[in-house]
């Protein structure tokens, strides 16, 4: 991590790690104040770690209040059902979700179109603060440029 925020990184995104190793956390979290953002994937409101394979039965709203304390500066949530579909983001989901955390979140997974994002920026008041786009970029679906230039 020292490496990559001496290089310029602004951001560093832990997954499993913040769920296994609470010490590790902590220490990236004081050493890097405001940088240090968590990958919270859930499926089913359930939390998803280790690739998406294991399903842990931990209350998110818990897990966000400790990892507030923390000091952990965002959270990358992404709805693994429909991550890589392109059906279209779950706007509830994503409202209960934001909503019920303390720290600002991204939001990812089945961002199709630019429907998609008018519907996330009904909810920014709620604390989301971003997207992640990934298929609906590869097959041209929404053109980066103009959705820099529409919701920046």
């Amino acid at each position: 991590m020292r490496e990559y925020i001496g290089l310029g990184i602004k951001r560093i995104i832990i997954g499993t790690a913040a769920f296994s190793d609470n010490g590790f956390l902590k220490q990236a979290c004081m050493e890097f104040p405001d940088t240090i953002a968590v990958g919270i994937d859930t499926k089913n409101g359930k939390i998803a770690v280790k690739g998406w394979t294991q399903v842990i039965d931990t209350d998110s709203k818990e897990v966000l209040r400790e990892f507030e304390a923390i000091g952990v500066s965002a959270i990358l949530n992404t709805n693994i059902e429909r991550d890589g579909t392109m059906e279209g983001i779950s706007l509830d989901q994503v409202r209960e979700f934001t909503a019920a955390s303390p720290i600002p979140v991204i939001a990812s997974g089945g961002i199709a179109s630019t429907d998609d994002l008018d519907k996330l920026a009904t909810i920014e008041e709620l604390g989301l603060t971003g997207a992640i786009l990934g298929k609906s970029l590869y097959t041209g679906a929404i053109d980066l440029k103009k959705a820099i230039e529409r919701y920046s």
